[in-house]
C-alpha cells in the first residue's frame, strides 16, 4: 500500500482547507465488509454459478451478507447507509483488495480467486475490475505471512494466504465515495462451489459451513466447520471524512 506522496499531499491540502472552511474531520482507515459464503448456498450447500455476494449489503445490528448473525463492526464499515455512504461521510480510497480466510477450504479458494469477478455498481452504472485474483489482499489473517510455517497446516487445517497486499490505484483514479451515494461492492461467482465442511453436498454428508458465530472447541477447532472458514472479505485504506453538521 504506497499511495504516491503527489496524490496523498493533495488530499491533505484539500483536507486542511477543509478542517479551516466547515470542522471538518479525517481519518486514515481500512474501510471494509465481508461475507460468508453459507448464506448466499442453497439448500444442498451450492453457491450456484452466478450468484453475487454483496459487500456494504447490510450495517451493523442487521443479520445480513450471508450470516446468520447480527453484523459487527468486526463484519462492516458501515453503521448507517445499507449498500449507500451514510450521510455525513465521505470516504477516498486508496487501494483495495478481496481475501479468503486462511482458513477457508481449498475448494473455496479457488473459486473465490480464480472464478469470480470484483464488480462495483453506482446507480446504472456496472465498474468491472476483473478477475479477483487481481485484486487479491493476502496479507490479512492468522497466517497470512511466512509465520505460518510454525504451524503445522494439516493440524488446523489452515493455508498460508501469503504476503500481497491490496492494488494501490494509480493517481487519478482514486475511488470516491459521496455521502448517500451507491457503494454497492461485489463478487459475481463464475464457477459453483459448495460452503461445506467436506466439499460435498449435503446431500453426500457435506455439512455447512457455520455462520452464526457459534463458539467451536474440541474435535471441531480442527475441522471446516467453523465460521472464519467461509468468510470472505472486502478491505480498502483511505480517507474517511466527516462533513459539516
Amino acid at each position: 500500500m504506497q499511495p504516491t506522496a503527489i496524490s496523498a499531499k493533495k488530499v491533505m491540502s484539500q483536507v486542511l482547507e477543509a478542517q479551516a472552511q466547515g470542522g471538518q474531520y479525517v481519518e486514515w482507515i481500512p474501510w471494509h465488509s465481508r461475507v460468508h459464503t453459507t448464506g448466499f448456498a442453497n439448500a444442498n450447500g451450492e453457491v450456484v454459478a452466478g450468484s453475487t455476494l454483496r459487500f456494504f449489503a447490510g450495517v451493523q445490528g442487521q443479520v445480513a451478507q450471508g450470516f446468520n448473525r447480527t453484523l459487527t463492526e468486526a463484519d462492516t464499515a458501515l453503521r448507517a447507509g445499507e449498500a449507500v455512504m451514510p450521510g455525513g461521510q465521505e470516504v477516498v480510497l486508496f487501494d483495495l483488495g478481496v481475501y479468503v480466510n486462511p482458513e477457508a477450504p481449498t475448494w473455496i479458494k479457488e473459486a473465490i480467486a480464480y472464478y469470480s469477478v470484483l464488480r462495483q455498481k453506482r446507480h446504472a452504472t456496472t465498474y468491472e475490475f476483473g478477475p479477483t485474483f487481481a485484486w487479491g489482499r493476502a496479507d490479512v489473517g492468522l497466517q497470512s505471512s511466512s509465520a505460518a510455517t510454525t504451524v503445522a497446516n494439516t493440524t488446523i487445517n489452515q493455508s498460508v494466504n501469503g504476503r500481497v497486499m491490496g492494488r494501490t490505484l494509480r493517481d487519478g483514479a482514486l475511488i470516491a465515495l459521496p455521502a448517500k451515494q451507491p457503494i454497492e461492492f461485489a463478487l459475481n461467482v463464475r464457477s459453483a462451489f459448495f460452503s461445506t465442511d467436506t466439499g460435498n453436498s449435503v446431500a453426500l454428508g457435506g455439512t455447512p459451513i457455520d455462520n452464526t458465530g457459534q463458539t467451536v472447541t474440541g474435535p471441531l477447532i480442527d475441522s471446516f466447520q467453523r465460521e472464519v472458514c467461509g468468510i470472505v472479505g472486502f478491505m480498502a485504506w483511505g480517507y474517511r471524512f466527516s462533513l459539516p453538521g
